[in-house]
Protein backbone atom coordinates (compact mmCIF):
# COMPACT_ATOMS: atom_id res chain seq x y z
CA UNK A 1 0.00 0.00 0.00
CA UNK A 2 1.52 3.01 -1.18
CA UNK A 3 1.01 6.65 0.70
CA UNK A 4 -0.39 9.15 -0.42
CA UNK A 5 2.73 12.22 -1.52
CA UNK A 6 3.11 15.19 0.33
CA UNK A 7 1.83 17.91 -2.14
CA UNK A 8 1.04 21.55 -1.85
CA UNK A 9 -2.33 22.12 -3.84
CA UNK A 10 -2.81 25.73 -5.29
CA UNK A 11 -6.69 24.50 -5.48
CA UNK A 12 -7.31 24.17 -1.55
CA UNK A 13 -10.22 26.32 -0.35
CA UNK A 14 -8.69 26.59 2.53
CA UNK A 15 -5.64 28.97 1.00
CA UNK A 16 -8.46 30.54 -1.79
CA UNK A 17 -10.70 31.06 0.85
CA UNK A 18 -13.40 29.96 -0.66
CA UNK A 19 -16.50 27.27 0.61
CA UNK A 20 -16.12 23.73 0.94
CA UNK A 21 -18.55 22.09 -2.01
CA UNK A 22 -17.98 24.94 -4.48
CA UNK A 23 -15.94 23.01 -7.32
CA UNK A 24 -12.84 25.07 -7.90
CA UNK A 25 -10.97 25.37 -11.74
CA UNK A 26 -8.34 22.79 -11.63
CA UNK A 27 -4.66 23.98 -11.23
CA UNK A 28 -1.28 22.48 -10.94
CA UNK A 29 -0.28 20.80 -7.38
CA UNK A 30 3.24 21.13 -7.08
CA UNK A 31 5.17 18.66 -4.65
CA UNK A 32 7.91 19.39 -2.05
CA UNK A 33 10.55 17.51 -4.22
CA UNK A 34 9.73 19.42 -7.31
CA UNK A 35 9.64 22.68 -5.89
CA UNK A 36 12.84 22.01 -3.71
CA UNK A 37 14.06 21.16 -7.42
CA UNK A 38 13.02 24.21 -8.70
CA UNK A 39 14.28 26.97 -5.92
CA UNK A 40 17.86 26.97 -7.35
CA UNK A 41 16.10 28.53 -10.99
CA UNK A 42 14.50 30.87 -9.11
CA UNK A 43 17.17 31.88 -7.29
CA UNK A 44 19.60 32.29 -10.45
CA UNK A 45 16.76 34.21 -12.34
CA UNK A 46 16.14 36.46 -9.18
CA UNK A 47 20.29 36.87 -9.08
CA UNK A 48 20.17 37.63 -13.12
CA UNK A 49 17.29 40.28 -13.21
CA UNK A 50 18.82 41.89 -10.27
CA UNK A 51 22.63 41.92 -12.10
CA UNK A 52 20.49 43.40 -15.27
CA UNK A 53 18.75 45.94 -13.38
CA UNK A 54 21.48 46.77 -11.10
CA UNK A 55 24.14 48.17 -13.78
CA UNK A 56 21.78 50.69 -15.73
CA UNK A 57 20.47 51.87 -12.54
CA UNK A 58 23.61 52.61 -11.12
CA UNK A 59 24.96 54.16 -14.06
CA UNK A 60 21.66 56.50 -14.33
CA UNK A 61 22.41 56.78 -10.66
CA UNK A 62 25.63 57.97 -10.96
CA UNK A 63 25.27 60.36 -14.43
CA UNK A 64 22.17 62.10 -11.95
CA UNK A 65 24.78 62.69 -9.33
CA UNK A 66 26.70 64.31 -11.99
CA UNK A 67 24.72 66.21 -13.91
CA UNK A 68 23.39 67.67 -10.06
CA UNK A 69 26.47 67.88 -8.48
CA UNK A 70 27.03 71.33 -9.17
CA UNK A 71 23.33 72.16 -8.07
CA UNK A 72 23.60 70.28 -4.57
CA UNK A 73 26.93 72.07 -3.93
CA UNK A 74 25.43 75.41 -4.44
CA UNK A 75 22.18 74.51 -2.15
CA UNK A 76 24.44 73.56 0.45
CA UNK A 77 26.16 76.84 0.75
CA UNK A 78 22.62 78.65 0.76
CA UNK A 79 21.79 76.04 3.30
CA UNK A 80 25.40 76.68 5.25
CA UNK A 81 25.47 80.67 4.79
CA UNK A 82 21.79 81.72 4.68
CA UNK A 83 19.78 81.48 7.91
CA UNK A 84 16.19 81.17 6.11
CA UNK A 85 17.56 77.72 4.59
CA UNK A 86 19.31 76.31 7.11
CA UNK A 87 16.23 73.64 7.36
CA UNK A 88 17.62 72.52 3.92
CA UNK A 89 19.67 69.71 5.64
CA UNK A 90 16.75 68.32 6.81
CA UNK A 91 14.55 68.54 3.71
CA UNK A 92 16.08 65.19 1.93
CA UNK A 93 16.12 63.26 5.53
CA UNK A 94 12.30 63.87 6.22
CA UNK A 95 11.39 62.69 2.45
CA UNK A 96 12.98 59.68 2.81
CA UNK A 97 11.69 59.17 6.06
CA UNK A 98 8.30 59.89 4.82
CA UNK A 99 8.53 57.02 2.00
CA UNK A 100 9.92 54.35 4.77
CA UNK A 101 7.24 55.13 6.83
CA UNK A 102 4.58 54.70 4.02
CA UNK A 103 6.41 51.57 2.88
CA UNK A 104 3.41 48.61 3.62
CA UNK A 105 1.06 51.00 1.45
CA UNK A 106 3.65 51.14 -1.31
CA UNK A 107 4.22 47.44 -1.17
CA UNK A 108 0.54 46.73 -2.10
CA UNK A 109 0.67 49.51 -4.79
CA UNK A 110 1.12 47.76 -8.57
CA UNK A 111 4.19 48.19 -10.49
CA UNK A 112 3.78 49.86 -13.99
CA UNK A 113 5.08 52.62 -16.56
CA UNK A 114 4.30 55.32 -18.57
CA UNK A 115 5.95 56.68 -21.52
CA UNK A 116 5.04 60.48 -20.59
CA UNK A 117 7.74 59.95 -17.73
CA UNK A 118 10.27 60.46 -20.23
CA UNK A 119 9.04 64.00 -21.21
CA UNK A 120 8.67 64.62 -17.77
CA UNK A 121 12.19 63.77 -17.05
CA UNK A 122 13.78 65.78 -20.67
CA UNK A 123 11.91 69.05 -19.38
CA UNK A 124 13.95 68.45 -16.43
CA UNK A 125 17.10 68.20 -17.77
CA UNK A 126 16.46 71.57 -20.77
CA UNK A 127 15.50 73.52 -17.00
CA UNK A 128 18.96 72.51 -15.74
CA UNK A 129 21.10 73.31 -18.87
CA UNK A 130 19.30 76.75 -19.58
CA UNK A 131 20.14 77.73 -16.30
CA UNK A 132 23.86 76.83 -16.90
CA UNK A 133 23.20 78.13 -20.87
CA UNK A 134 22.51 81.23 -18.97
CA UNK A 135 24.11 81.63 -15.48
CA UNK A 136 21.18 81.75 -13.60
CA UNK A 137 20.38 80.56 -9.88
CA UNK A 138 17.07 78.68 -9.62
CA UNK A 139 15.68 76.64 -12.42
CA UNK A 140 18.36 73.81 -11.98
CA UNK A 141 17.31 73.22 -8.52
CA UNK A 142 13.51 73.14 -9.15
CA UNK A 143 14.64 70.70 -11.50
CA UNK A 144 15.17 68.01 -9.40
CA UNK A 145 11.76 66.99 -7.90
CA UNK A 146 10.51 67.20 -11.47
CA UNK A 147 13.10 64.62 -13.19
CA UNK A 148 12.48 62.36 -9.83
CA UNK A 149 8.64 62.71 -10.39
CA UNK A 150 9.20 61.93 -14.09
CA UNK A 151 11.32 58.71 -13.26
CA UNK A 152 9.00 57.55 -10.85
CA UNK A 153 6.37 57.93 -13.45
CA UNK A 154 8.26 56.07 -16.29
CA UNK A 155 9.98 53.14 -13.86
CA UNK A 156 7.09 52.59 -11.42
CA UNK A 157 3.70 53.95 -13.14
CA UNK A 158 0.86 56.47 -12.24
CA UNK A 159 -0.14 54.61 -9.13
CA UNK A 160 3.42 55.15 -7.38
CA UNK A 161 4.05 58.42 -8.96
CA UNK A 162 0.19 59.41 -6.88
CA UNK A 163 1.58 57.50 -3.46
CA UNK A 164 5.32 59.73 -3.85
CA UNK A 165 3.54 63.45 -4.69
CA UNK A 166 4.08 64.65 -1.51
CA UNK A 167 7.60 63.37 -0.71
CA UNK A 168 8.54 64.40 -4.39
CA UNK A 169 6.97 68.08 -4.08
CA UNK A 170 8.30 68.12 -0.34
CA UNK A 171 11.77 68.30 -2.06
CA UNK A 172 10.82 72.00 -2.97
CA UNK A 173 11.35 73.44 0.28
CA UNK A 174 15.15 72.85 -0.09
CA UNK A 175 15.38 75.02 -3.10
CA UNK A 176 16.06 78.62 -2.53
CA UNK A 177 14.93 81.97 -3.45
CA UNK A 178 17.11 83.71 -6.72
CA UNK A 179 19.39 86.13 -4.94
CA UNK A 180 17.99 88.87 -6.69
CA UNK A 181 14.49 88.13 -5.65
CA UNK A 182 15.00 87.74 -2.24
CA UNK A 183 14.47 91.44 -0.96
CA UNK A 184 11.57 91.17 -2.98
CA UNK A 185 10.05 88.12 -0.56
CA UNK A 186 11.54 89.84 2.51
CA UNK A 187 10.78 93.05 1.86
CA UNK A 188 7.20 93.39 3.21
CA UNK A 189 7.80 91.02 5.89
CA UNK A 190 10.14 93.61 7.20
CA UNK A 191 7.57 96.44 6.77
CA UNK A 192 5.37 94.28 8.24
CA UNK A 193 7.75 93.54 11.31
CA UNK A 194 8.67 96.89 11.38
CA UNK A 195 5.21 98.60 11.80
CA UNK A 196 3.13 95.82 13.58
CA UNK A 197 6.08 96.21 16.21
CA UNK A 198 5.97 100.05 16.63
CA UNK A 199 2.22 99.56 17.01
CA UNK A 200 2.22 97.03 19.67
CA UNK A 201 4.97 98.43 21.55
CA UNK A 202 3.02 101.76 21.52
CA UNK A 203 -0.22 99.84 23.49
CA UNK A 204 2.41 98.87 25.98
CA UNK A 205 3.39 102.80 27.04
CA UNK A 206 6.68 102.95 24.89
CA UNK A 207 7.40 106.19 23.26
CA UNK A 208 8.58 104.19 19.49
CA UNK A 209 9.82 106.96 16.78
CA UNK A 210 11.23 106.43 13.37
CA UNK A 211 10.74 105.91 9.89
CA UNK A 212 11.23 103.21 7.43
CA UNK A 213 12.82 100.74 9.19
CA UNK A 214 14.35 102.19 11.76
CA UNK A 215 13.02 101.98 15.36
CA UNK A 216 13.64 105.00 18.05
CA UNK A 217 12.52 104.05 21.23
CA UNK A 218 12.93 105.55 25.06
CA UNK A 219 13.54 104.01 28.31
CA UNK A 220 11.02 105.50 30.84
CA UNK A 221 12.71 108.35 32.79
CA UNK A 222 14.55 109.51 30.18
CA UNK A 223 17.85 107.30 30.92
CA UNK A 224 18.55 106.20 27.10
CA UNK A 225 17.37 106.19 23.67
CA UNK A 226 17.58 102.92 21.64
CA UNK A 227 17.96 102.92 18.09
CA UNK A 228 17.15 99.67 15.79
CA UNK A 229 16.87 98.52 12.25
CA UNK A 230 14.79 96.19 11.21
CA UNK A 231 17.53 94.20 8.59
CA UNK A 232 16.97 91.13 6.14
CA UNK A 233 17.49 88.71 9.06
CA UNK A 234 14.58 90.43 10.81
CA UNK A 235 12.33 90.06 8.14
CA UNK A 236 10.68 86.35 9.61
CA UNK A 237 11.78 84.69 6.31
CA UNK A 238 13.81 82.28 8.09
CA UNK A 239 11.18 81.27 10.67
CA UNK A 240 8.54 81.34 7.91
CA UNK A 241 10.23 79.02 5.69
CA UNK A 242 11.49 76.49 8.32
CA UNK A 243 7.68 76.31 10.00
CA UNK A 244 6.12 75.80 6.47
CA UNK A 245 8.84 73.05 5.67
CA UNK A 246 7.79 71.28 8.88
CA UNK A 247 4.15 71.88 8.97
CA UNK A 248 3.61 70.31 6.07
CA UNK A 249 5.35 67.25 7.37
CA UNK A 250 2.72 67.98 10.40
CA UNK A 251 -0.55 68.24 8.28
CA UNK A 252 0.37 65.55 5.57
CA UNK A 253 0.74 62.31 8.78
CA UNK A 254 -2.65 64.11 10.24
CA UNK A 255 -5.63 61.55 9.84
CA UNK A 256 -7.34 64.94 8.11
CA UNK A 257 -8.66 64.85 4.76
CA UNK A 258 -7.30 66.61 1.87
CA UNK A 259 -8.77 69.91 2.25
CA UNK A 260 -8.56 70.05 5.88
CA UNK A 261 -5.06 69.57 5.47
CA UNK A 262 -4.67 72.66 3.17
CA UNK A 263 -6.21 74.77 5.89
CA UNK A 264 -3.71 73.54 8.45
CA UNK A 265 -1.17 73.80 6.00
CA UNK A 266 -2.09 77.36 5.20
CA UNK A 267 -2.42 78.00 8.82
CA UNK A 268 1.39 78.43 9.18
CA UNK A 269 1.67 81.70 7.25
CA UNK A 270 -0.37 83.84 9.65
CA UNK A 271 1.11 82.09 13.07
CA UNK A 272 4.64 82.42 11.78
CA UNK A 273 4.10 86.14 10.84
CA UNK A 274 3.12 86.70 14.24
CA UNK A 275 6.01 84.90 15.70
CA UNK A 276 8.26 87.02 13.96
CA UNK A 277 6.03 90.37 15.09
CA UNK A 278 5.93 89.08 18.79
CA UNK A 279 9.83 88.73 18.66
CA UNK A 280 10.67 92.07 17.36
CA UNK A 281 7.94 93.71 19.65
CA UNK A 282 9.96 91.76 22.43
CA UNK A 283 13.05 93.78 21.92
CA UNK A 284 11.49 96.71 22.29
CA UNK A 285 9.51 96.04 25.64
CA UNK A 286 12.93 94.59 27.02
CA UNK A 287 14.91 97.35 25.99
CA UNK A 288 12.20 99.53 27.28
CA UNK A 289 12.03 98.38 30.81
CA UNK A 290 14.51 96.21 31.41
CA UNK A 291 18.14 96.15 29.79
CA UNK A 292 19.17 97.21 26.23
CA UNK A 293 21.87 95.03 26.30
CA UNK A 294 19.79 91.98 27.46
CA UNK A 295 17.13 93.00 24.60
CA UNK A 296 19.92 92.81 21.78
CA UNK A 297 21.86 90.14 23.00
CA UNK A 298 20.23 87.78 24.37
CA UNK A 299 16.89 88.08 24.16
CA UNK A 300 17.66 88.56 20.52
CA UNK A 301 19.69 85.94 19.69
CA UNK A 302 17.46 82.92 22.03
CA UNK A 303 13.88 84.27 21.47
CA UNK A 304 13.55 83.09 17.56
CA UNK A 305 13.85 79.18 19.23
CA UNK A 306 11.66 79.70 21.85
CA UNK A 307 9.14 81.39 19.40
CA UNK A 308 9.01 78.50 16.54
CA UNK A 309 8.81 75.80 18.81
CA UNK A 310 5.68 77.67 20.85
CA UNK A 311 4.70 77.94 17.10
CA UNK A 312 4.79 75.10 16.14
CA UNK A 313 2.88 73.83 19.14
CA UNK A 314 0.05 76.09 18.46
CA UNK A 315 -0.15 74.70 14.89
CA UNK A 316 -0.18 70.77 16.27
CA UNK A 317 -2.96 72.43 18.16
CA UNK A 318 -4.92 73.70 15.79
CA UNK A 319 -4.11 70.15 13.92
CA UNK A 320 -5.44 68.18 16.65
CA UNK A 321 -8.70 70.43 17.14
CA UNK A 322 -9.65 70.28 13.32
CA UNK A 323 -9.28 66.32 13.94
CA UNK A 324 -11.73 66.57 16.79
CA UNK A 325 -14.05 68.73 14.88
CA UNK A 326 -14.02 66.78 11.41
CA UNK A 327 -13.67 63.00 12.45
CA UNK A 328 -16.00 60.70 14.11
CA UNK A 329 -15.56 61.44 17.88
CA UNK A 330 -18.20 59.88 20.01
CA UNK A 331 -17.10 62.30 23.20
CA UNK A 332 -17.76 65.12 20.66
CA UNK A 333 -21.21 63.73 19.59
CA UNK A 334 -22.15 63.84 23.67
CA UNK A 335 -20.77 67.33 24.27
CA UNK A 336 -22.65 68.89 21.07
CA UNK A 337 -25.78 66.45 22.44
CA UNK A 338 -25.12 68.04 26.03
CA UNK A 339 -24.98 71.69 24.65
CA UNK A 340 -27.76 71.44 22.13
CA UNK A 341 -29.84 68.76 24.28
CA UNK A 342 -31.09 66.82 21.15
CA UNK A 343 -31.42 63.50 22.38
CA UNK A 344 -29.26 60.72 21.51
CA UNK A 345 -30.04 59.07 18.08
CA UNK A 346 -31.67 55.45 18.42
CA UNK A 347 -29.58 52.37 17.06
CA UNK A 348 -31.88 52.06 14.54
CA UNK A 349 -31.72 55.56 13.34
CA UNK A 350 -27.55 55.60 13.38
CA UNK A 351 -26.27 55.37 9.63
CA UNK A 352 -24.04 52.01 9.80
CA UNK A 353 -20.24 53.08 9.56
CA UNK A 354 -18.41 52.66 6.94
CA UNK A 355 -15.29 50.62 6.92
CA UNK A 356 -12.61 52.58 6.08
CA UNK A 357 -10.27 51.25 2.99
CA UNK A 358 -6.58 51.30 3.98
CA UNK A 359 -4.97 50.98 0.51
CA UNK A 360 -7.03 52.41 -2.72
CA UNK A 361 -7.78 49.63 -5.32
CA UNK A 362 -5.23 50.13 -8.59
CA UNK A 363 -6.08 49.02 -11.53
CA UNK A 364 -3.69 46.63 -13.46
CA UNK A 365 -1.45 48.81 -15.27
CA UNK A 366 -1.13 48.42 -18.75
CA UNK A 367 2.80 48.39 -19.33
CA UNK A 368 5.07 46.91 -17.03
CA UNK A 369 7.66 48.15 -15.24
CA UNK A 370 10.71 48.71 -18.19
CA UNK A 371 13.37 46.38 -17.86
CA UNK A 372 17.57 47.51 -18.92
CA UNK A 373 16.41 48.25 -21.87
CA UNK A 374 13.90 51.04 -20.42
CA UNK A 375 17.28 52.56 -19.07
CA UNK A 376 18.99 53.52 -22.59
CA UNK A 377 16.65 56.48 -23.06
CA UNK A 378 17.44 58.04 -19.68
CA UNK A 379 20.62 57.31 -19.31
CA UNK A 380 21.16 59.08 -23.07
CA UNK A 381 19.31 61.96 -21.82
CA UNK A 382 21.26 62.48 -18.64
CA UNK A 383 24.52 61.78 -20.43
CA UNK A 384 23.85 64.29 -22.94
CA UNK A 385 23.14 66.58 -20.44
CA UNK A 386 26.17 66.38 -18.70
CA UNK A 387 27.90 66.90 -22.04
CA UNK A 388 26.23 70.29 -22.45
CA UNK A 389 26.81 71.50 -18.77
CA UNK A 390 30.28 70.90 -19.36
CA UNK A 391 30.71 72.59 -22.44
CA UNK A 392 28.31 75.69 -21.39
CA UNK A 393 31.05 75.82 -18.21
CA UNK A 394 34.01 75.66 -19.78
CA UNK A 395 32.64 78.52 -22.75
CA UNK A 396 35.35 81.84 -21.58
CA UNK A 397 33.64 84.24 -19.68
CA UNK A 398 34.45 87.03 -21.63
CA UNK A 399 36.31 90.06 -20.06
CA UNK A 400 34.62 93.07 -20.59
CA UNK A 401 35.78 96.61 -19.69
CA UNK A 402 34.64 98.52 -16.73
CA UNK A 403 33.18 102.07 -17.49
CA UNK A 404 33.95 104.68 -15.17
CA UNK A 405 31.20 106.33 -14.10
CA UNK A 406 32.54 109.02 -12.42
CA UNK A 407 33.42 110.80 -15.39
CA UNK A 408 30.34 112.13 -16.48
CA UNK A 409 30.95 115.68 -17.10
CA UNK A 410 30.13 117.86 -13.99
CA UNK A 411 28.63 120.27 -15.74
CA UNK A 412 25.60 119.76 -19.01
CA UNK A 413 23.62 122.56 -20.55
CA UNK A 414 23.00 125.19 -17.85
CA UNK A 415 23.14 122.35 -15.23
CA UNK A 416 26.26 123.06 -12.74
CA UNK A 417 27.46 120.09 -10.59
CA UNK A 418 26.93 120.61 -6.69
CA UNK A 419 29.32 117.50 -5.51
CA UNK A 420 29.06 114.00 -5.34
CA UNK A 421 27.96 112.67 -2.22
CA UNK A 422 29.36 109.19 -0.32
CA UNK A 423 26.94 106.30 -0.06
CA UNK A 424 26.97 104.57 3.02
CA UNK A 425 28.09 101.35 3.89
CA UNK A 426 24.76 99.84 4.03
CA UNK A 427 24.17 101.35 0.12
CA UNK A 428 27.16 99.80 -1.19
CA UNK A 429 26.37 96.40 0.33
CA UNK A 430 22.98 96.64 -1.36
CA UNK A 431 23.90 97.64 -4.79
CA UNK A 432 27.09 95.57 -5.49
CA UNK A 433 28.41 98.30 -8.21
CA UNK A 434 31.42 97.76 -10.65
CA UNK A 435 31.45 101.76 -10.56
CA UNK A 436 28.73 104.64 -9.13
CA UNK A 437 27.89 108.51 -9.09
CA UNK A 438 25.99 110.08 -6.74
CA UNK A 439 25.86 113.93 -8.02
CA UNK A 440 23.84 117.02 -7.10
CA UNK A 441 23.32 119.20 -10.22
CA UNK A 442 21.49 122.56 -9.99
CA UNK A 443 20.03 124.96 -12.91
CA UNK A 444 20.36 128.06 -11.93
CA UNK A 445 17.95 129.70 -14.28
CA UNK A 446 15.09 127.03 -13.23
CA UNK A 447 15.74 127.18 -9.31
CA UNK A 448 15.78 123.30 -9.85
CA UNK A 449 18.06 120.61 -8.70
CA UNK A 450 18.12 117.53 -9.79
CA UNK A 451 20.17 114.14 -7.96
CA UNK A 452 22.07 111.92 -10.45
CA UNK A 453 22.30 108.05 -9.31
CA UNK A 454 24.00 106.12 -11.58
CA UNK A 455 24.79 102.27 -10.55
CA UNK A 456 27.13 100.50 -12.87
CA UNK A 457 28.04 96.49 -13.52
CA UNK A 458 29.99 95.39 -16.46
CA UNK A 459 28.83 92.85 -18.58
CA UNK A 460 27.99 89.14 -16.79
CA UNK A 461 26.95 90.78 -13.33
CA UNK A 462 24.09 90.34 -12.21
CA UNK A 463 20.80 90.89 -9.96
CA UNK A 464 19.67 95.10 -9.70
CA UNK A 465 18.10 94.60 -6.13
CA UNK A 466 18.13 97.67 -5.09
CA UNK A 467 15.44 99.87 -6.19
CA UNK A 468 13.61 102.96 -4.96
CA UNK A 469 10.22 101.05 -4.97
CA UNK A 470 12.24 99.00 -1.58
CA UNK A 471 14.13 101.77 -0.66
CA UNK A 472 12.12 104.92 -0.32
CA UNK A 473 9.37 103.27 2.14
CA UNK A 474 12.41 101.47 4.17
CA UNK A 475 13.42 105.01 4.52
CA UNK A 476 10.43 106.26 6.17
CA UNK A 477 8.96 107.73 2.37
CA UNK A 478 5.11 107.07 1.90
CA UNK A 479 4.65 106.44 -1.92
CA UNK A 480 1.68 108.97 -3.34
CA UNK A 481 2.27 108.16 -6.75
CA UNK A 482 3.66 105.83 -9.26
CA UNK A 483 3.45 105.93 -13.03
CA UNK A 484 5.37 106.07 -16.04
CA UNK A 485 7.64 109.62 -17.31
CA UNK A 486 8.93 110.10 -20.98
CA UNK A 487 13.04 110.58 -20.66
CA UNK A 488 15.47 111.37 -23.38
CA UNK A 489 17.89 108.28 -24.13
CA UNK A 490 19.76 107.31 -27.25
CA UNK A 491 17.71 110.14 -29.51
CA UNK A 492 14.59 109.43 -28.62
CA UNK A 493 12.40 109.65 -25.49
CA UNK A 494 11.98 106.10 -23.34
CA UNK A 495 9.77 105.24 -20.80
CA UNK A 496 10.99 105.13 -17.47
CA UNK A 497 9.15 104.66 -14.24
CA UNK A 498 8.15 107.69 -11.98
CA UNK A 499 7.46 108.20 -8.29
CA UNK A 500 6.41 110.47 -5.82
CA UNK A 501 7.20 109.82 -2.43
CA UNK A 502 6.32 111.87 0.77
CA UNK A 503 8.99 112.09 3.76
CA UNK A 504 7.52 112.32 7.41
CA UNK A 505 8.76 115.89 7.83
CA UNK A 506 6.23 116.93 4.57
CA UNK A 507 9.20 117.25 2.03
CA UNK A 508 8.54 115.61 -1.18
CA UNK A 509 10.35 113.62 -3.34
CA UNK A 510 9.82 113.22 -7.05
CA UNK A 511 12.04 110.22 -8.83
CA UNK A 512 12.73 108.80 -12.20
CA UNK A 513 14.57 105.73 -13.17
CA UNK A 514 15.54 102.84 -15.78
CA UNK A 515 17.71 100.50 -16.40
CA UNK A 516 20.18 101.23 -19.95
CA UNK A 517 22.86 98.97 -21.48
CA UNK A 518 24.75 100.95 -24.61
CA UNK A 519 21.37 102.45 -26.66
CA UNK A 520 18.46 99.71 -25.01
CA UNK A 521 16.77 100.46 -21.88
CA UNK A 522 14.35 98.82 -20.08
CA UNK A 523 11.96 100.10 -17.32
CA UNK A 524 10.58 96.84 -15.76
CA UNK A 525 12.90 95.20 -13.39
CA UNK A 526 11.50 91.63 -14.38
CA UNK A 527 11.96 92.00 -18.07
CA UNK A 528 15.62 93.87 -17.20
CA UNK A 529 16.06 90.65 -15.63
CA UNK A 530 15.05 88.10 -18.51
CA UNK A 531 16.90 90.27 -20.93
CA UNK A 532 20.08 90.22 -19.03
CA UNK A 533 19.85 86.23 -18.34
CA UNK A 534 19.71 85.61 -22.11
CA UNK A 535 22.64 87.46 -22.94
CA UNK A 536 24.93 84.69 -21.96
CA UNK A 537 24.10 83.13 -24.97
CA UNK A 538 24.20 86.69 -27.44
CA UNK A 539 26.83 88.46 -25.20
CA UNK A 540 26.03 92.33 -24.62
CA UNK A 541 29.41 93.70 -23.70
CA UNK A 542 28.16 97.23 -22.45
CA UNK A 543 26.81 96.35 -19.23
CA UNK A 544 23.85 97.22 -17.44
CA UNK A 545 23.37 100.89 -15.31
CA UNK A 546 20.60 101.77 -13.35
CA UNK A 547 20.04 105.77 -13.53
CA UNK A 548 17.76 107.63 -10.92
CA UNK A 549 16.85 111.32 -11.01
CA UNK A 550 15.74 112.21 -7.58
CA UNK A 551 14.67 115.99 -7.61
CA UNK A 552 12.50 117.99 -4.14
CA UNK A 553 9.40 120.00 -5.36
CA UNK A 554 10.41 123.13 -4.89
CA UNK A 555 7.39 124.60 -6.40
CA UNK A 556 5.01 121.75 -8.31
CA UNK A 557 5.96 117.99 -8.97
CA UNK A 558 4.98 118.85 -12.35
CA UNK A 559 7.93 121.40 -12.32
CA UNK A 560 10.70 118.78 -11.01
CA UNK A 561 9.07 116.26 -13.52
CA UNK A 562 9.95 118.77 -16.14
CA UNK A 563 13.56 119.59 -15.05
CA UNK A 564 14.43 116.25 -14.93
CA UNK A 565 13.56 115.98 -18.80
CA UNK A 566 15.84 118.93 -19.33
CA UNK A 567 18.29 117.59 -17.11
CA UNK A 568 18.63 114.21 -19.26
CA UNK A 569 18.26 115.79 -22.73
CA UNK A 570 21.44 117.68 -21.61
CA UNK A 571 23.68 114.50 -19.77
CA UNK A 572 22.16 111.64 -21.56
CA UNK A 573 24.48 111.51 -24.76
CA UNK A 574 27.78 111.64 -21.65
CA UNK A 575 26.57 108.63 -19.81
CA UNK A 576 24.93 107.13 -22.64
CA UNK A 577 29.27 107.37 -24.13
CA UNK A 578 31.43 106.73 -20.32
CA UNK A 579 29.07 103.37 -20.09
CA UNK A 580 29.00 102.10 -23.26
CA UNK A 581 32.06 99.62 -23.86
CA UNK A 582 31.39 97.26 -26.61
CA UNK A 583 33.47 99.51 -29.46
CA UNK A 584 36.17 98.71 -26.88
CA UNK A 585 38.90 95.27 -27.48
CA UNK A 586 37.34 91.83 -25.52
CA UNK A 587 39.69 89.35 -23.90
CA UNK A 588 38.65 86.33 -23.21
CA UNK A 589 39.10 85.23 -19.71
CA UNK A 590 42.04 82.52 -18.79
CA UNK A 591 40.56 81.83 -15.76
CA UNK A 592 39.17 78.22 -14.81
CA UNK A 593 35.92 76.91 -16.15
CA UNK A 594 32.71 77.02 -13.52
CA UNK A 595 30.81 74.11 -12.75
Amino acid sequence: MSSPSTSIGLDDPSRRGGKSGVPAAPTSVLSVAEAALLLPRVERLTSAWLRVRTVPLALAGLLFALVYGGTFNFMAGRWSSDSAYQHGWLVIPVAVGVIWYRRARLAQVPVGSNPAGLALMALALLMHLFEKAVDLNGPSPVSIPIFLAGAVWYFLGGAFLRELAFPIAYLLFMVPIPGGFTEVVSFPLRMLATNGSKLAAGWFGVDVQGAGMNINFGQPYGREWIALTVADPCSGLHSLMAIKALHAITAYLTRLRLVWKWVLFMCALPIALAANLTRVTGIILVGAYWSKDVALGLFHDWAPLMLFVIAFAILISIGRLLEWLTLPNPSRDRLLRLVTGRKPASASEEAPAKPAAAVPVYATPRRRSPGAVGYAPVIAMLAVTLLGGIAFARQPEPESPIADVTKIPAVAGGWVSQGDQRLDANVMAQIKSDSHLDRWYYNPTTGQYVELLVVYRRYGRREFAHRPELCFPAAGYTVEKNGTVPLYWGGRDVPANQITANAKDGKQSNLSYFFASGKRTESSFVRQQVVMAFERLSPNKNGWTFIRLQSPTVTTPQDALAAQQDFMRMIAPEIERVITTDHRPIVASASAPRF
